[in-house]
């Protein structure tokens, strides 16, 4: 789930605007993942079996050949790259983004709101529909595959140790999901960091009912040191259990 952004060294001064910009760049990655996922799923459906899984009597001829070169397809949110899988000795057309589509339908929501209300619903049918139309062809087996990839993905990322970088500054924030009386209370607790070079790195991600100190202690002292020795200076917007919590 890392994403890395090139910056001078400079660009490490953090500023109290950055961090929603920052995530937004770091959702909008995963955004891509979550589409190149789809594809790989479709193949998988159209070969009946997964990459890399040798094929039996009684699967369909037809192989893996690669991928595309990467293509840019745009939205209201920003540019998304996606590499087109390709396939030999049968015939594949993705159904979820035909070679021809070059734009996406419009979107009202964030792609940090829309990423993270995935994640949190461990469902990202409903991502996809926001920006693929209500009606695309996802089929029941796509949708599954991709979520058990992204989510086996946020597990894996989760564990890795960040022992290899030198994490000079760190800015933390909470951000709320959805605006009706149920979601009020639904934030992401968010920690990300900058290296010497100026490079981005999410480091943090938890779901939480509130902002308290001890949800905020609990992410520091055990998310963030279980996977790095992260002792940077931090910047914090001044919300409720962050400002104070040590």
């Amino acid at each position: 789930m890392k994403k890395t952004y090139r910056n001078s060294p400079s660009a490490v001064i953090p500023r109290a605007e950055e961090m929603p910009r920052m995530l937004e760049d770091v959702c909008r990655a995963k955004l891509s993942d979550l589409f190149q996922a789809v594809l790989e799923a479709e193949v998988d459906a159209a070969l009946e079996r997964l990459r890399y899984e040798r094929r039996s009597g009684e699967t369909k001829q037809g192989y893996r050949d690669g991928h595309d070169r990467s293509r840019t397809i745009t939205s209201n949110r920003g540019p998304i790259e996606v590499r087109r899988p390709r396939v030999r000795g049968a015939a594949f057309k993705s159904e979820a983004l035909p070679a021809h589509r070059r734009r996406l339908p419009s979107v009202d929501q964030s792609v940090t709101e829309l990423w993270l209300d995935g994640l949190a619903t461990r469902d990202f049918e409903g991502t996809l529909r926001s920006f693929l139309g209500a009606e695309a062809p996802l089929s029941a087996a796509t949708i599954t595959q991709t979520n058990r990839r992204l989510m086996a993905d946020f597990t894996t990322w989760s564990k890795k140790r960040l022992n290899d970088l030198e994490l000079i500054y760190t800015w933390a924030d909470g951000v709320y999901l959805g605006a009706g009386p149920d979601d009020e209370r639904r934030v992401f607790l968010v920690v990300l960091s900058a290296d010497r070079l100026g490079l981005k790195h999410l480091v943090a991600l938890r779901e939480s009912i509130g902002e308290s100190e001890a949800g905020w202690h609990d992410l520091f002292y055990r998310s963030c040191r279980a996977r790095s020795s992260c002792t940077a200076p931090a910047h914090c917007r001044r919300s409720l259990g962050l400002v104070g919590s040590g």
